[in-house]
């Protein structure tokens, strides 16, 4: 498995073992040296601009991020978030469902038309 994604699952891990939106946890030891505290810092969702668009997809069947979690995250960013949630979808189904393409990747990019409609009709009103 390559660095990048371990490292995503273990920090997925370690949000669902404590219940906090944090940083991965290395472990007290670990923790000084990367972090210079004993825990992991949280993540300041505050710091994520209001108008920034956002799109969370979701599975009804994820464990690892169960529908529980997705809604505390959505309620706790600040902006305007656009919710998918695919109901007989697990985690990994997100990405190597055959099924995808017209379940993940259409409504994605249907998102992104809509910001760019509205995006060039609000630069054309000015």
């Amino acid at each position: 498995m390559c660095k990048y994604l371990q490292d995503c699952v273990l920090c997925t891990c370690t949000v669902i073992r404590n219940g906090l939106f944090s940083f991965y946890d290395y472990g007290t030891e670990g923790n000084l040296k990367v972090y210079n505290q004993i825990k992991p810092p949280l993540y300041n969702l505050a710091t994520i601009p209001k108008e920034l668009p956002l799109f969370l997809i979701s599975g009804g069947n994820d464990r690892l991020a169960d529908p529980e979690d997705v809604e505390k995250l959505q309620s706790d960013l600040l902006g305007d978030v656009t919710a998918l949630q695919i109901a007989d979808y697990s985690h990994d189904d997100l990405l190597v469902s055959t099924r995808a393409n017209i379940d993940v990747n259409a409504p994605i990019l249907a998102y992104f038309k809509e910001l760019e409609t509205h995006s060039f009709a609000k630069t054309k009103d000015l």
